[in-house]
């Protein structure tokens, strides 16, 4: 088979921020172009590290006597995909960080701007539905993550070196619909004549 550069992909996103979520049960999306259901809402802006996607697999090595390894016994299987939000003010960012029954908001007024309250209780984070968006020229990918949870929230910093950001870590559990960790989706842009 032929080498080819169209098949190098970059992982843009897509405009207005790349990382949506919905409640369990939303329609999934089955193709990378598709409007996704209105129950997602985007986190907006990541920062320039992207998403990083983390498939975990443990293995037990299996010896023979005379030390040859014969055999390698699969375990437990993880898949995380780490980001990092930067929209500090988005109300869809802080319902994921501290829990959404955690936080209010209210629309701006001819006296003050976007009210918001977000209250750190500790509450476990509920279990949603994820969806990756990116581009690269005209093709397109979508990374669907059926039943996911933030399950890692990481240090918050308050600088004037840099703007506040929430690092997260989405754990993937096996769907019940595709029965998978995750499903991508894509479409390379590259049509007929």
């Amino acid at each position: 088979m032929a080498t080819s550069t169209a098949n190098v992909v970059a992982g843009k996103p897509v405009f207005g921020g790349g990382i949506y979520h919905a409640p369990l049960g939303t329609a999934l999306p089955t193709d990378s172009t598709t409007a996704l259901d209105a129950a997602f809402k985007s986190y907006g802006y990541c920062d320039d590290t992207g998403v990083v996607e983390t498939p975990t697999r443990t293995n037990t090595p299996i010896n023979a006597w005379g030390g040859d390894m014969v055999k390698n016994l699969s375990g437990a299987y993880t898949k995380t995909f780490a980001v990092t939000f930067i929209e500090a003010r988005n109300h869809e960012v802080l319902g994921s960080v501290y829990g959404e029954g955690n936080v209010t908001s209210t629309a701006a007024t001819a006296t003050t701007g976007t009210l918001y309250a977000a209250l750190d209780k500790g509450d476990p984070l509920p279990y949603e539905t994820f969806v990756i968006d990116t581009i690269d020229g005209l093709g397109s990918e979508r990374i669907v993550i059926e039943n996911g949870q933030i399950t890692d929230i990481g240090a918050i910093t308050y600088s004037d070196a840099a703007v506040v950001a929430y690092p997260v870590t989405i754990t993937a559990y096996r769907g019940t619909v595709t029965g998978a960790f995750s499903a991508k989706y894509g479409d390379d842009g590259i049509t007929t004549a």
